[in-house]
């Protein structure tokens, strides 16, 4: 089913962007850092665990969307690696010339692992949720972005009768956007 709404949200983004009057497509370029928190449950998993993490997303704009393409490194206390790779799509609400509001959606694959007294422990799991928050242009070609992701994770992993689950990732991040336009 996922990967059918998946399906459904990029034919509607290609549809959207290929037909649009307003499609003058400027090229970005950000790098994001943030804090949230990631819920799970499990033997050494607490209920909710803080973490930093940072980013890299390149895309475009027109009048009223963004489209990303991201790759995230998490630092989440007690796991050896957490990254994600996924997309974004933004729809724009021009406040005024320099400040916009966005609403979006994200989806994508995560991968974490750790040890723990089982074993090592292995997920990796697509996720989607959305997004919220506001873009200000401090430049013609610089940018800057604040905003709050929401993610759903569903996931477990069962070794030796103990099973850990991920349910869910809240995280309130900060991006520096450099926009140029490609004729």
């Amino acid at each position: 089913m996922k990967k059918i709404i998946f399906f459904i949200l990029s034919l509607s983004l290609t549809i959207t962007l290929s037909y649009a009057e307003d499609w003058k497509a400027t090229s970005l370029i950000g790098f994001e850092g943030g804090a949230g928190t990631i819920s799970g449950s499990g033997q050494v998993l607490e209920k909710t665990d803080p973490f930093g993490f940072a980013g890299f997303k390149i895309g475009a704009q027109s009048k009223h969307y963004r489209v990303y393409l991201s790759a995230k490194y998490y630092e989440i206390n007690g796991y050896d690696t957490a990254n994600s790779f996924g997309g974004e799509l933004q729809y724009l609400i021009n406040l005024s010339e320099n400040t916009n509001f966005f609403m979006g959606v994200n989806a994508g694959r995560m991968n974490l692992k750790f040890d723990s007294p089982e074993g090592a422990r292995s997920f990796d799991t697509p996720y989607y949720g959305f997004d919220l928050g506001a873009n200000f242009n401090i430049t013609d070609s610089l940018g800057f972005e604040a905003g709050t992701r929401f993610i759903t994770l569903t996931t477990e992993n069962t070794q030796q009768s103990v099973t850990y689950k991920l349910s869910n990732m809240v995280n309130m991040y900060m991006s520096l956007i450099f926009k140029f336009t490609m004729e």
